[in-house]
């Protein structure tokens, strides 16, 4: 298997240097009215401009974005691509090889998290041609002239709540209103101008796309 150069739109990178001591979390919504993104594992994906890659890709593979990163048993589930699109599934509990923890330097230690006992799971998308060459990644968001959001896929072996406000070293602010339940979740993360939001609140009008496909 290739390996696979993860992309910055790709992963979520949460612990990252956040800087500014003083920040503390701001936690001004009710951990039980946060919205909840589940769902069942099943993707069935449309691409936009999707049938450009009919003679080129084959396969398209969910991989486990962990520490096996790279090193060629990352395959979480695959399904095969045609007509401009993919049918795959998600296992309903992912192998515990692909598993992480949450207190592993995941998210900023001033935000709030309810229970750092969980584990979880992220996996992206990437298109496979024949000869098991990597194409490109394949991205589930939107994009306009302000702004862009993409979903990252999560499990999460138990229920638990990500909830506060940081500002970064670059002056950025980030806003967390996640709520996790047990199994496949989707993860909206939106950036406009200086502020980017981490939510479990859905985002409508998104796509999927390749990457070299998903301009802002």
């Amino acid at each position: 298997m290739a390996k696979i150069a993860v992309t910055s739109l790709a992963v979520m990178m949460f612990a990252v240097s956040c800087g500014n001591d003083e920040e503390e979390p701001e936690n001004g919504n009710n951990e039980d009215e946060l919205p909840t993104s589940t769902f069942d594992g099943k993707i069935t994906a449309i691409v936009e401009n999707g049938d450009d890659y009919n003679s080129t890709v084959t396969k398209v593979e969910a991989l486990s974005l962990s520490n096996n990163i790279g090193d060629g048993d990352n395959l979480v589930a695959y399904g095969n691509y045609s007509n401009g699109g993919f049918i795959l599934t998600l296992p309903p509990t992912p192998d515990e090889k692909f598993l992480f923890s949450i207190a592993d330097d995941v998210f900023d230690e001033r935000l709030s998290v309810s229970d750092k006992t969980t584990m979880l799971c992220q996996v992206s998308f990437y298109a496979f041609s024949s000869s098991e060459e990597l194409v490109d990644d394949i991205i589930y968001g939107k994009f306009d002239t302000n702004s862009y959001s993409n979903v990252v896929f999560w499990y999460a072996d138990k229920d638990v709540t990500i909830i506060g406000s940081i500002v970064n070293n670059s002056n950025r602010t980030q806003n967390y209103k996640i709520s996790l339940k047990r199994g496949w979740n989707m993860l909206y993360h939106t950036n406009t101008g200086t502020v980017s939001e981490y939510s479990t609140e859905a985002v409508s009008g998104l796509k999927w796309y390749f990457e070299e496909k998903f301009e802002w």
